[in-house]
């Protein structure tokens, strides 16, 4: 069973698993934030890193069971339950800080809906996510982990969610100081900000595997690396194809640091990167048509589009080494989920 394949199976047992949560808190919760929680987790999403620690325990254990004997999730063996119930609470964990970016970069729409918080507003946006934490710390405590494995679990939670927001808060810090960022300032962002939920979800698979502290230190390391192809790839179909947010170019309305804009920068003259600077971080509001159009006459002007498909090859030679190090199965694996990354742009590499 491939990867497309098991997430195809896993996420119909985690969304009625969550939903029956849900609605069992419901009777407590207040009205606005529940439905506000459910519009956040439910709208959509490619769920990867919801099926991340099972394909992982999987190829790790080197297990082929299937999941078509099991009608939920409480009915699954032990690794199992364990690998599907960590990979929700990874789900969660990562649509809780989709809650906080929108409202930190102002996008009003995500998977072709209104983000929180133009439906619900900013305040209930921001308890969303911080709902969705909780819920994910929640859900390690009542998984079938052994006690041993639950402590880990949480200490790597920790781990990973302090990288993820300071990534995000160093892309914050580039964008209100109007610092164009470096290739190594970028890398720094983004192996935080999103690597570290990749190397989150591995780890989970290697705890319902049981696999040994020192496993879980390398496994980790290669889905830091992970998340570096995927924010590159994932900036390359800003320009290149569609995001589901809203508009083309979206990066480029925002003012984000892009990888594409961190290549040029590092290839400009100070002058040139005046000029970058002033026109990328021009307040969203403020922005016309004819100066997103000029931004992206820079990105073609540097060929950035080009690197960034030779950075996409590079990232991917290295990480398929790191694996294949590691072991033959978890290269399969890997393999398999750089192939689901770089899907989008299968017509250009």
């Amino acid at each position: 069973m491939n990867l497309s394949e098991l997430r195809n199976k896993a996420w119909p047992l985690q969304e009625s698993f969550l939903r029956n949560l849900l609605e069992k808190k419901a009777a407590t919760a207040c009205s606005d934030l529940h439905q506000a929680v459910k519009h956040q987790v439910f709208a959509g999403g490619k769920r990867l890193r919801a099926c991340l620690p099972l394909a992982a325990a999987v190829k790790l254990k080197g297990e082929t069971s299937s999941l078509h004997d099991f009608p939920a999730i409480e009915s699954c063996p032990d690794w199992i339950q364990s690998a599907l119930i960590s990979g929700l609470s990874l789900e969660l964990l990562h649509s809780g800080t989709l809650a906080h970016d929108d409202v930190m970069d102002g996008d009003t729409v995500r998977r072709n809906k209104p983000t929180v918080w133009v439906d619900y507003g900013i305040p209930q946006a921001i308890n969303t996510g911080d709902e969705l934490f909780y819920l994910a710390q929640e859900l390690i405590t009542e998984s079938a982990l052994a006690v041993e494995a639950k402590l880990m679990a949480h200490s790597w939670m920790a781990r990973a969610m302090q990288q993820v927001i300071h990534g995000q808060s160093l892309e914050i810090s580039l964008r209100r100081d109007q610092i164009l960022p470096n290739l190594q300032t970028y890398n720094s962002v983004v192996v935080g900000k999103t690597g570290g939920l990749f190397g989150l979800g591995l780890v989970y698979g290697g705890l319902a595997a049981h696999q040994p502290v020192q496993s879980l230190e390398k496994l980790y390391a290669i889905g830091l690396q992970l998340g570096a192809l995927f924010q590159v790839q994932d900036d390359l179909v800003d320009i290149v194809g569609e995001k589901q947010r809203g508009c083309p170019n979206n990066d480029l309305w925002e003012g984000k640091p892009s990888w594409l804009i961190a290549f040029c920068a590092q290839a400009m003259d100070s002058k040139a990167q005046g000029v970058l600077s002033t026109k990328l971080y021009k307040a969203r509001a403020e922005k016309t048509e004819a100066e997103v159009s000029e931004l992206r006459s820079m990105l073609d002007q540097y060929d950035a589009i080009n690197a960034g498909l030779l950075e996409l090859g590079r990232l991917q030679g290295s990480i398929r080494k790191a694996s294949e190090h590691f072991s033959p199965e978890s290269s399969e694996l890997i393999d398999d989920l750089t192939k689901l990354f770089l899907r989008p742009l299968t017509h250009l590499l």
